[in-house]
């Protein structure tokens, strides 16, 4: 729809009078003013020469550069990954220990939560290592270490999935039997 000059409005604020010029007159309300102080009142009015011309937003878009998420994101490389390696050493040492003293991984968790707590620290710790360091090679992201042979990122996700879900399989079957699986 084309701008008519029926359609501009001007803007100005005046204080002092509450009549306008042109075709439309605003007045502004405000709360009643107590005795003995001033009232005033505005008036505004609007005017447009040139519509407002916008970027189309696939232009925008192009300006904006991808960059990585944050790595604590959800998106982010580092839950999974600190989640798989905890996963992977909770899983070997809760096995080991309930095959050497027979209690179960709930057990073991209520037992004993400072060392719990403390591989959890370590293992997130030492995840963000390279970039404490500031190593110039790789970053803390396991996708950015040039790797051959078995020990790949995806391998490390893999093994990490499959730890995640041998700890709940493990959990879940200590609960349906009633103690520990092993012993």
């Amino acid at each position: 729809m084309a701008m008519t000059s029926a359609h501009k409005k001007t803007i100005t604020l005046s204080p002092k009078t509450n009549t306008g010029v042109g075709n439309s007159t605003t007045r502004a309300f405000a709360p009643k003013a107590s005795k003995g102080s001033m009232r005033t009142s505005m008036i505004v009015r609007a005017e447009g020469d040139k519509p407002i011309e916008m970027e189309p937003a696939a232009e925008v878009a192009k300006t904006v550069i991808a960059a990585d998420p944050f790595p604590m994101n959800f998106n982010g490389f580092a839950p999974e990954t600190i989640n798989g390696r905890l996963a992977q050493l909770g899983f070997v040492a809760g096995l080991g220990a309930e095959i050497t003293t027979g209690e179960s991984f709930t057990t073991q968790f209520q037992s004993h939560p400072v060392a719990f707590g403390f591989a959890c620290g370590l293992i997130t710790l030492a995840s963000f290592m390279p970039n404490m360091q500031g190593a110039t090679e790789y970053t803390s992201n396991p996708d950015s270490v040039i790797t051959s042979g078995p020990f790949t990122a995806d391998a490390e996700k893999l093994n990490g999935r499959a730890a995640m879900l041998g700890m709940v399989a493990m959990l879940a079957t200590e609960y349906i039997k009633g103690g520990a699986l092993i012993g």
